[in-house]
């Protein structure tokens, strides 16, 4: 993880007597949107 990333979220697992920390992440900044392309499948145009 590069420095300046936060967890959203911190909590533990428990398993029985075994408890694991663990820090939900996000997957992409603000500045990194995923975006996803749709293709029309009649004209195999995006859309």
């Amino acid at each position: 993880m590069a420095t300046g990333h936060r967890a959203q979220w911190k909590g533990f697992i428990k398993f029985g007597e075994v408890r694991c920390g663990v820090a939900l992440y996000t997957a992409a900044s603000t500045s990194e949107r995923i975006t996803f392309n749709t293709i029309n499948k009649a004209t195999g145009k995006q859309g």
